[in-house]
């Protein structure tokens, strides 16, 4: 697929309590002609009740649709006590997400977006963190919502192409990723994109500045976009492409003009 036709989207948590998306933002949304969103509720911490929690998301979710918009994927909570890498809080993590995938399920979402780890993990460690990640996305397998294993940045599992090969390659197409291109910092996103092409049901979409994960607008940092972009035509790409980015910079219009200029700027090189 070009990528003049691919469909920007914007990534957007909520609260576990508090007001439902506004009218106004979901105007904002349309006016940009941003038609798909991501959706996940914050976790409030020590909040443990996995039936609340879907009871909101279901309540997003539906806002949105009664209002024309559509829901792509749904982002898991993160965090040290839902750790699905950690041996300790790995069967936290798992409750909450089979919950959530449950949820999903009901609701036709066919992706969610799970986080490896928390961190730091310490070098020594990786082994068993890795096996343990192996055996709760095993756990959380089932065939009418995809896992999208996220990659990630700085010491978490996920870090590095080998890492995420590791794992992905153990489920034989059963759990897929999601290519966040602002978290890959030991090589070129590029490289990391061609490699795991087989699994990519999906992306996260910002920039940073080549040290850690900024989560700024494209082009505001140092990414090589019309590698990116030709990287995911080569690999023929036909999802959603899912901005994920700071609050500041996440207005719906500044999203689509933003899109707009990836894709000249592409088109004319």
């Amino acid at each position: 697929m070009k990528p003049e036709e691919l469909k920007p989207g914007l990534s957007k948590w909520w609260p576990a309590f508090g007001p439902l998306p506004s009218e106004k933002y979901i105007g904002k949304l349309k006016e940009a002609g941003i038609e798909w969103i991501e959706t996940g509720i914050r976790q409030k911490p020590g909040y443990k009740s996995f039936e609340a929690h879907s009871k909101r998301l279901i309540r997003v979710v539906e806002r949105f649709r009664n209002h024309g918009i559509n829901v792509w994927s749904v982002h898991t909570p993160f965090g040290i006590d839902i750790d699905i890498s950690n041996p300790g809080y790995a069967e936290n993590g798992i409750a909450l997400y089979s919950e959530i995938m449950e949820t999903c399920a009901f609701l036709g979402i066919d992706k969610v977006i799970i986080h490896g780890s928390s961190e730091p993990i310490p070098e020594g460690d990786r082994p068993e963190r890795i096996q343990c990640c192996i055996d709760s996305l095993g756990k959380l397998h089932r065939p009418d919502v995809k896992i999208a294993l996220e990659n990630l940045p700085r010491t978490c599992i996920g870090n590095s192409i080998s890492d995420m090969k590791t794992i992905l390659s153990t489920f034989e197409g059963r759990v897929n990723c999601c290519i966040d291109v602002n978290h890959f910092h030991s090589g070129d996103i590029v490289d990391m994109i061609k490699a795991l092409e087989e699994y990519i049901v999906t992306l996260h979409i910002s920039d940073d500045d080549g040290l850690d994960e900024k989560h700024w607008l494209p082009g505001q940092g140092v990414l090589n976009w019309n590698g990116v972009l030709k990287a995911l035509e080569e690999i023929d790409y036909r999802g959603i492409f899912m901005y994920e980015l700071m609050a500041v910079f996440a207005e719906p219009s500044a999203v689509r003009k933003n899109f707009n200029n990836l894709i000249m700027m592409y088109n004319k090189e």
